[in-house]
């Protein structure tokens, strides 16, 4: 009987929505539907979801936010967004927001992309969904998520400064990219960074001469090594 109290104790601290929150994902679209239906009439269900939002699951309180559609939610969950180690709070965020909501989630993403406290899992969705959102960030944040001590976080910083460059006319950031060019960088962020570089014109890349000696140093990939000097003696000239 002993062994069987925790079990007892665990099955009482599970809220009543989680079992049919399982089902949400990967059943036809009248198991869902039926699971939605179950989840709804749940007694204090909005309150019980953000009370599980620091709990074991979180990941599930997400999916059912999202899946009703709890738009009321929404201020909560920005709340969340610096505690948040999985980026699950962003991408909820997106999917119940409206046209309505882009200068507020604007606001609390680039205030949470600030914060030290951000994990890495919600700084790469924070930098994809700001991107999409063609929200301009200081050139100094730019710079500071690529030297971010996760590889995944530099990538997406790379990411959003392409789509700043290329897609909101901020050619001149170019010399922005060269902390992804140094020599201490993993070779495949330097690769990356090369490739960006190589779609802009030659003008935009004659900030970056000393740059690219740096970044073809040690260069293990010879296709990305020819274009890395060919770069170098464009920007040279």
């Amino acid at each position: 009987m002993l062994l069987l109290l925790p079990l007892i104790a665990l099955a009482a601290s599970t809220p009543d929505w989680v079992a049919p929150a399982r089902r949400l994902s990967g059943e036809a679209k009248n198991v869902r539907k039926e699971m939605v239906e179950k989840i709804r009439a749940v007694a204090g269900l909005e309150k019980s979801l953000l009370a599980e939002l620091g709990g074991p699951h979180r990941f599930l309180a997400y999916d059912v936010m999202t899946a009703l559609e709890l738009r009321t939610l929404l201020p909560e969950i920005l709340e969340h967004l610096e505690t948040d180690d999985t980026g699950f709070a962003v991408h909820a965020a997106n999917s119940l927001s409206r046209a309505e909501d882009r200068m507020v989630l604007i606001q609390k993403y680039r205030k949470a992309l600030e914060s030290e406290k951000t994990a890495a899992p919600a700084l790469m969705a924070l930098l994809d969904t700001l991107g999409r959102l063609g929200a301009l960030l200081t050139p100094d944040l730019c710079e500071k998520m690529l030297r971010h001590p996760s590889y995944e976080v530099r990538e997406a910083a790379l990411n959003y400064l392409r789509t700043a460059i290329l897609r909101l006319g901020q050619q001149d950031w170019a010399i922005r990219v060269s902390p992804a060019l140094e020599s201490d960088q993993p070779w495949q962020i330097r690769v990356q960074a090369l490739f960006l570089l190589s779609e802009l014109p030659p003008r935009n890349r004659r900030s970056l001469a000393s740059a690219f000696k740096k970044a073809c140093a040690h260069l293990p990939d010879q296709e990305a090594s020819r274009l890395c000097q060919a770069l170098g003696k464009d920007a040279s000239q």
